[in-house]
């Protein structure tokens, strides 16, 4: 009886060192399941990672670009309101000076006598004339 109980123990060892190594080897499948998927995780997040810093590094550059756009609209628009009170006080000018030239001219033109000494007595001879024809006419 001390055999079977010395045997039984011993093979209820070697079942426990059985179950043992089968778990370790299962456990250890596992863990490499996990760190091969763990690894392809981490390759996907720096794929991830490249593309987001390429997507990044396009936009900044984009944005310098837009900064120059910015700053050569803003100059422009400098140059324009400039070339825009220019031309406003040009158009100014001009029109100042066309009136007072024609004011200049309006005056003087007012300034002539407007019946010169010739059409009066013109005019005297011709009302003679029709008052001849008239009184010829009536007796």
């Amino acid at each position: 009886m001390a055999e079977t109980t010395l045997s039984a123990k011993l093979i209820l060892a070697v079942v426990m060192l059985l179950l043992l190594s089968v778990c370790f080897l299962l456990t250890r499948m596992w863990n490499e399941d996990d760190i091969a998927r763990v690894q392809a995780d981490l390759r996907s997040l720096e794929r991830e990672r490249d593309s987001i810093v390429t997507v990044v590094a396009a936009n900044v550059a984009v944005q310098q670009n837009l900064r120059l756009q910015v700053i050569a609209l803003q100059d422009s628009i400098a140059t324009l309101h400039v070339q825009n009170a220019l031309a406003l006080r040009t158009g100014y000018d001009n029109a100042s000076n066309e009136y007072r030239n024609l004011s200049t001219r309006h005056i003087a033109e007012l300034r002539k006598p407007r019946f010169s000494l010739g059409s009066t007595v013109g005019l005297c001879l011709g009302a003679a004339g029709a008052g001849v024809v008239i009184g010829a006419l009536v007796r």
